[in-house]
């Protein structure tokens, strides 16, 4: 069976042909990869971070936002990034078999996966894992995030989940109902 999902915590400056070999190969058996889109304040597009900055379509670069919706100054952002998330003061295992609060597109990136998890198991018994029908769901369930009307923060905007929950529920009424009207 196999990952369908995978959560990247990491990346830096320099792009690493294994890395993104591998990504390929991820893309290739139709896993979604949830990458951090880093943590330098920086704009991905002038500046990329790796993995997150790769043109592949199976991955989803991933900002971190504020209790009030704003992106974090230490976030990186751009469009290349494709989604904002929760970021700042998270609950986190820390060494030692502890937990503590941290902050940054690490934690924001755990949330994405999440929710890419529960849009997943939305289909089981109904088709294969789709990894794009699953970013597609997240990216057009998103909110606006405040201070990116043009989309220079983000490409798509906040994660919501019950937002890309109703994208998932019109495509499967979208497709029951095309399977109705098809002749047998």
């Amino acid at each position: 069976m196999g990952a369908h999902i995978i959560n990247y915590s990491g990346g830096g400056a320099e792009p690493a042909a294994a890395e993104r070999g591998a990504i390929e190969e991820a893309q290739r058996k139709g896993i979604l990869f949830v990458a951090a889109a880093g943590n330098d304040g920086h704009n991905n597009v002038q500046s990329p971070y790796f993995p997150a900055s790769y043109p592949l379509d199976n991955i989803i670069g991933v900002a971190s936002v504020n209790q009030k919706n704003q992106l974090l100054s230490s976030s990186n952002f751009g469009t290349s990034v494709q989604i904002a998330a929760p970021g700042l003061g998270i609950l986190s295992t820390v060494p030692g078999g502890k937990f503590g609060t941290m902050s940054g597109t690490s934690q924001a990136t755990a949330f994405v996966t999440g929710a890419a998890a529960l849009l997943a198991s939305q289909n089981r018994g109904k088709e294969l894992f789709d990894y794009k029908q699953v970013k597609e769901w997240i990216l057009e369930g998103a909110k606006p995030l405040p201070s990116n009307e043009n989309h220079n923060l983000v490409s798509a905007g906040l994660l919501s989940i019950p937002g890309s929950l109703a994208q998932s529920v019109q495509s499967h009424r979208a497709i029951a109902q095309k399977k109705s009207v098809e002749p047998s």
